[in-house]
């Protein structure tokens, strides 16, 4: 099989105890050493934006 170049993740700390959420943000941040990008979506933007090198922040704004 091919190495992988890319890795899409949907909210990889969603529904975890919260003492291994760390632990999966830093399995992402190593993902690069390995010549692997990571593309997240995750609720947690700021824990996010720590290990990112880009991050784009969406917000639903309500329309009265």
């Amino acid at each position: 099989m091919p190495q992988p170049r890319l890795m899409l993740l949907d909210e990889p700390t969603a529904g975890l105890a919260p003492r291994l959420i760390g632990q999966v943000f830093e399995l992402i941040a190593g993902l690069p050493t390995m010549g692997i990008a990571a593309l997240v979506v995750e609720q947690r933007a700021r824990m996010s934006l720590e290990f990112s090198h880009r991050g784009y922040i969406l917000h639903e704004a309500a329309w009265c």
